[in-house]
């Protein structure tokens, strides 16, 4: 448990197996009449796994980032 808000609030880090650990938070709101639960997961940007993109080129395919121009 990382932060409780009573009727607001709660986060905590959850993972399944071996996976890097995630943070998650419930949040409710009141929302008009009702009440809106808005759940947000999210990774530290240091677990994340990047993976590159194969890019066609000369000599065949290269993997790196991607450039989209419009």
């Amino acid at each position: 448990m990382e932060d409780v808000a009573i009727a607001e609030r709660l986060t905590f880090w959850w993972a399944v197996d071996d996976e890097p650990a995630s943070r998650v938070e419930l949040r409710i709101d009141a929302h008009g009449g009702s009440t809106r639960l808005r759940v947000v997961e999210t990774r530290p940007l240091d677990v994340l796994d990047l993976i590159g993109v194969p890019l066609p080129g000369a000599g065949g395919a290269n993997y790196g980032p991607a450039l989209v121009a419009a």
